[in-house]
Parts: C-alpha cells; structure tokens; sequence
C-alpha cells in the first residue's frame, strides 16, 4: 500500500516544520520544560501509531487495502486514514484522539464519515 497522492509527502513535511516551529518557540522563550514535553509528545504518537499500524496490518489485511484505497483516491484524509486504523482495534475516541494529538471530538466526527463510506463497520447497539 501506498501512502498516496491525497496526503503528500509534501504536506507530511509541511506537519512536521509546524511541530518543529511550535519547539524552537518555546525554546527561543526559554520555555525548556514545554520544549521538551512537545518533542515527546512527537516521538510517543508516532511511535503509538507505528504499534497500532502493524497490528491492524496483521489482523485486517482487508481493512488495510480498502482504506487504503480510500487515501489513494483523496477520498479520505491522512488524519482520517490514521483515525480508522485506530477504531478498527476498538479503541475508544478519546484513546485515539491522545495518539494522534487532534479531539475526541474530530475523531467521533470522523469515524462517523468513515462509517459512511463503508470503511467502518457501525457501532452495534
């Protein structure tokens, strides 16, 4: 699977030159301590998300060529793409939402989306 033409290597790169601003801020501010909790926080979600990625690549391979598909063809965004991998090992919002460092409320709105063009299964009641 690719990580296609919807997200670009380019916006990638864009991210992270924000991440990295919002670090040199706080240093230049001399604000250490929040210098140091940003690149943690940067080095944890991607390395959270690396263990989510493989597991949902081993138990659900089908799941991963179908949203994978969905990113390919702009259908999805990145963070979407992200969120679905996420809630497909049944993690909760808020769980995904502190991984991905965006709300739990971007992530309900999103797994409804998801859910919508068939890459979810619905929530049973």
């Amino acid at each position: 699977m690719s990580l296609n033409a919807a997200y670009t290597p380019v916006q990638e790169w864009t991210d992270s030159i924000v991440r990295l601003y919002e670090i040199k801020e706080a240093l230049e501010k001399n604000e250490v301590e929040q210098a140091k909790t940003l690149v943690e926080a940067e080095i944890n979600s991607k390395g959270k998300f690396a263990a989510v990625q493989q597991r949902v690549q081993r138990l659900y391979p089908e799941f991963v060529t179908t949203i994978g598909e969905m990113l390919d063809q702009g259908k999805i965004s990145k963070l979407m793409w992200q969120i679905g991998y996420c809630l497909q090992l049944n993690m909760t919002p808020l769980e995904t939402s502190k991984i991905l460092r965006t709300t739990n409320r971007s992530v309900s709105v999103m797994a409804c989306k998801l859910r919508k063009l068939g890459v979810l299964e619905a929530v049973k009641k």
